[in-house]
């Protein structure tokens, strides 16, 4: 004998159709907490040749500014959790990232800068400058 099982209406709507959420119109990415991507990281500026201790307080880092909005980060002190912009390198950037882009630079270990540029929410690490040599400081 086959039974019948009855499906909540509110779990299972009978209409196939997926509702696409509503999204505002204006995202204010100001009052948005940052997320971290690796693409553009430089290899030779990157995580690999970081120490144990570095790697570690870079993830501290990025834990601690993850918790805060972006807008916390623009008023804060440039060598506490807040960044500065950095107009000239000694590097050539990824040809991915145009010449155009705002590269800022947050600290992570003994202020090491960890350079970037912001996309919305997003920032984009692209070089860890453990050694201090990646622009005039």
């Amino acid at each position: 004998m086959k039974r019948k099982i009855k499906l909540d209406n509110r779990l299972f709507p009978k209409s196939n159709k997926i509702k696409q959420p509503k999204i505002k119109d204006t995202i204010n990415y100001d009052n948005e907490k940052p997320v971290f991507s690796f693409i553009y990281l430089d290899k030779n500026y990157g995580v690999d040749v970081c120490t144990g201790e570095e790697k570690l307080s870079f993830l501290q880092t990025m834990l601690t500014l993850s918790k805060c909005t972006w807008s916390t980060l623009k008023t804060a002190a440039k060598h506490g959790l807040g960044y500065e912009k950095i107009d000239k390198i000694n590097t050539s950037l990824p040809p991915q990232v145009t010449d155009d882009v705002q590269l800022i630079a947050f600290r992570f270990y003994k202020k090491a800068p960890m350079v970037g540029f912001r996309n919305n929410k997003t920032f984009h690490v692209v070089f860890l400058d453990r050694k201090f040599t990646l622009y005039d400081h």
